[in-house]
């Protein structure tokens, strides 16, 4: 296939504050992946563009963003933007079928998304917590505020899991150090139509780090098991 362009984008996000990010994707209507990356990463942490071009060298439009708020609510918004623009046309291609992935946090982020949005027909989740209490908890840790909705029912993935229609990849590394690998198993067990992938000998981040220093064999495995899945499910 043709060698894949890189193109920004602005929008407008959650209350009016700017969406930024970029599309990676050869020319033509194809199948689009929105990457959510994790709160305490940005879109071109690590291996994420890795991703993005290994997505769209395999045929998909990879659109990475930086979310326009602070807060569960505002970030799923910012999804619902971004599918309504790709839907449009307005970021320059009109895609036939669209998937979301998500990065720790990104990954719940992702849950809801697909929970509120039907047109979502594949989710890939990498090492996400069950519940949100978990991952803020650590944020707050390290002087990162976030915006909690005490008592809302969009702080308990494992609530949302149930409720996903779209066919669920859910990857987990053995030796996460932040979210354990029991969060994944409940995960599983909660959802509908899911799958469960757990990579020996590995972290919350498969081995990848920023500044990238190239894949390892755990990111690689998980790398193409995406790629196989969205190709399984998206068309």
């Amino acid at each position: 296939m043709a060698t894949p362009a890189q193109r920004p984008f602005r929008l407008t996000g959650a209350d009016g504050r700017p969406l930024l990010g970029d599309v990676k994707s050869a020319a033509g209507s194809r199948p689009a992946v929105l990457i959510c990356r994790g709160r305490e990463t940005f879109k071109d942490w690590g291996g994420l563009p890795y991703l993005g071009d290994r997505l769209a060298r395999a045929g998909f439009a990879a659109v990475s963003f930086t979310y326009s708020g602070l807060g569960i609510r505002a970030d799923v918004r910012d999804l619902e933007v971004l599918l309504g623009a790709l839907s449009g046309g307005s970021l320059g291609l009109r895609p036939t079928a669209y998937g979301l992935m998500g990065h720790g946090l990104g990954g719940g982020l992702a849950v809801l998304g697909a929970v509120q949005d039907e047109r979502v027909g594949g989710l890939v989740t990498w090492a996400t917590a069950a519940r949100l209490d978990r991952l803020t908890a650590h944020l707050l840790d390290r002087g990162m505020p976030y915006e909690l909705e005490a008592h809302s029912e969009t702080l308990d993935f494992v609530r949302a899991a149930g409720r996903v229609r779209a066919p669920w990849l859910i990857v987990h590394g053995a030796a996460d150090e932040l979210v354990p690998v029991d969060d994944a198993h409940e995960l599983c067990r909660a959802a509908r139509h899911a799958e469960l992938l757990v990579v020996a000998d590995t972290g919350h981040t498969f081995g990848a780090r920023d500044p990238w220093a190239g894949s390892t064999p755990s990111l690689d495995r998980v790398v193409q098991a995406t790629l196989d899945w969205f190709a399984r499910h998206l068309s």
